[in-house]
């Protein structure tokens, strides 16, 4: 399984065999597709992971985006600068748009999070991603989990586990705002000031994808 694996997609892997056990489903049982050499560790899983939330397609986009943040903030901006951020702008959104969604109608999953009596207000209810749920599906599809951490195996709470390994939520936030920016810069309405503020907070967003220790090496081909 050859694949240029992300960050996000590792972290969860590592998470998810840090609470539970991994044995393969045998072929004969499976109901999909078989995948060859498949195997009960974390590249395997984390390659899963990249192909069914297609996070690696974004984190791969982090690098030129800091290119982009210093070309803005030390060039004079020109027509021509404007025109390849717009291209880099259309890049992105196509990249997130490919990260799985809910639909408009689709009924969603939440989870309830307690909190330490001395920070109540931390607790509540939070949408698990639709990329996560996805993850948690594939996952299951290949592999029988058993508990050894503090997570049961119930669907639901794999997938929460995913949800807050992988980040995605936060993520997609930057989503709106590179949607703004790029209806902004083809309309010819945004000043340089406003591009840059809004490449600063699409970069914000970005960082709470994990990455490797080398930040200008945002995918691995895994041992």
């Amino acid at each position: 399984m050859p694949h240029l694996t992300s960050a996000a997609a590792l972290h969860v892997a590592r998470v998810l065999l840090y609470n539970y056990e991994f044995t393969l489903i045998p072929e004969a049982d499976l109901r999909c597709a078989k995948i060859p050499n498949l195997e009960a560790n974390e590249r395997c899983i984390a390659i899963i992971v990249d192909y069914v939330t297609n996070v690696f397609e974004v984190a791969a986009l982090r690098p030129e985006l800091k290119y982009w943040q210093y070309r803005l903030f030390s060039s004079t901006p020109d027509a021509h600068l404007a025109q390849q951020v717009t291209m880099f702008l259309q890049r992105m959104i196509a990249a997130f748009e490919k990260v799985p969604q809910y639909a408009q109608e689709e009924k969603k999953l939440y989870a309830a999070f307690a909190a330490p009596e001395q920070f109540v207000e931390a607790a509540g209810v939070q949408q698990i991603s639709r990329a996560a749920i996805q993850a948690q599906r594939a996952v299951m599809q290949y592999f029988t989990l058993r508990q050894i951490g503090g997570f049961s195996t119930d669907p639901d709470r794999v997938a929460t586990v995913v949800d807050a390994a992988l980040e995605i939520t936060r993520a997609l936030r930057a989503l709106p705002v590179a949607r703004q920016c790029l209806e902004g810069l083809q309309e010819n309405r945004l000043t340089l000031s406003q591009v840059k503020a809004k490449f600063r907070a699409i970069g914000v967003w970005l960082e709470y994808l994990s990455c490797y220790e080398d930040r200008n090496e945002e995918l691995k081909l895994l041992a």
